[in-house]
C-alpha cells in the first residue's frame, strides 16, 4: 500500500484510490493537481489556508473541499495548532463506473454554486464521524492482505459509494465561507504564467509586462498565494516536465519547453525538487499512467 511518506511530489497516483487519516506539526504542500483523480479532503484540527488558482480561503475543524482532478491546489498552515485531516483520492474512471444514470457521484466535483473551482462545505458533528469512520473502513481494506478474498472488491465499492452519495447530498447546501476571490489582475498573472511556461517568467520580466514594480509584484503575489512567484513557476515547470518526460519527450527538449536556457540549469533544478534526476524520472515513469 501507497504510505503517506512516499505521497508523489508530482501529484501522480497510481492506486485506483489512497486514503489517510494524518497529523502534522506544520505543513505546507506545493502547487500541485491530479489529473486522473479527485480528492475529498476533511479538516478536523488546525488553522489551515487553502490556495486554488481562483479562490484561497481560511479552513476550520469541520470544513470539507470537495478537489475535482486538475485542479491546481495547496494547502499552508501557520500556527503552533496540529494539522489533523482525513483525505481520500479516487480515480475518476472508478466514480464513472459506481455512478448510474440517475445517480452521478461527479457532481460535486463538476457543479460549482459559489463560482469557485472547488467544492467547500461544513459538516456536522454526526456527518464528520460518518465520513471519518468510513474512511477508516476503507484504510482498513487498503492495508488488508485479503484482496483477493470473496466480496473483497464489492464492499470497497460500497464504502466508496457511500462515501459519494453523502458528500454529494449534503452539497445541496454548500458553506458561505467567508472568501478572498483572485482579483482580475491576479487571474491574468496566472492565466499568463500557464500558457507561457516555455518563455522567460522572471520577475523582471514579468513586472515590465503587467506594469508593476518588482518588489510590490512578488509582495502582492505572495500575499494572494501564499508563496513567492518564483517559487510558484518552479512548481509549475516541473509539473510540465513531469508529464512530458512521461510522454517519453527527449530530455533536452523538456527543458527548452518548460523555459529552462540551458540543459544543466533544468537537471539541477529538477532534480532539487523532485529529488531524483529527469533521466531516472522518465526511466521509472514513461509510458505508465
Amino acid at each position: 500500500m501507497l504510505q503517506y511518506n512516499d505521497f508523489p511530489l508530482d501529484g501522480t497516483i497510481k492506486q485506483d484510490i489512497v486514503c489517510f487519516h494524518h497529523l502534522d506539526k506544520h505543513h505546507t504542500s506545493p502547487f500541485h493537481r491530479h489529473l486522473d483523480h479527485v480528492e475529498l479532503l476533511l479538516i478536523l484540527n488546525g488553522d489551515v489556508e487553502f490556495f486554488s488558482k481562483k479562490v484561497n480561503v481560511n479552513l476550520k475543524p469541520g470544513d470539507l473541499i470537495c478537489i475535482p482532478n486538475g485542479v491546481w491546489h495547496r494547502i499552508y498552515t501557520d500556527s503552533s495548532k496540529k494539522y489533523e485531516r482525513v483525505f481520500i483520492n479516487i480515480r475518476v474512471s472508478t466514480i464513472a463506473r459506481l455512478s448510474t444514470l440517475q445517480t452521478d457521484l461527479m457532481r460535486c466535483f463538476q457543479h460549482f454554486p459559489l463560482g469557485w473551482d472547488v467544492n467547500i462545505v461544513s459538516l456536522t458533528k454526526n456527518e464528520k464521524m460518518e465520513f471519518i469512520a468510513l474512511c477508516h473502513r476503507i484504510i482498513n481494506y487498503l492495508q488488508s492482505e485479503a484482496t483477493l478474498d470473496y466480496g473483497y472488491d464489492l464492499q470497497l465499492d460500497i464504502l466508496q459509494a457511500r462515501l459519494l452519495l453523502a458528500i454529494n447530498s449534503k452539497l445541496q447546501r454548500p458553506k458561505k465561507i467567508p472568501q478572498l476571490v483572485h482579483s482580475s489582475r491576479l487571474q491574468q498573472l496566472l492565466d499568463f504564467i500557464d500558457t507561457h511556461l516555455d518563455q522567460d517568467l522572471s520577475l523582471k520580466e514579468l513586472s515590465r509586462r503587467f506594469y508593476l514594480h518588482p518588489d510590490y509584484l512578488n509582495r502582492y503575489f505572495h500575499n494572494h498565494m501564499g508563496l513567492s512567484l518564483h517559487l510558484y513557476i518552479k512548481q509549475l515547470r516541473t509539473d510540465k516536465a513531469c508529464r512530458l518526460l512521461t510522454n517519453g519527450e527527449r530530455i533536452n527538449q523538456v527543458a527548452s519547453d518548460c523555459g529552462y536556457q540551458n540543459y544543466s540549469s533544468f537537471i539541477r533544478a529538477f532534480t532539487n525538487e523532485m529529488g531524483i534526476s529527469p533521466g531516472k524520472y522518465q526511466r521509472q515513469n514513461v509510458n505508465r499512467s
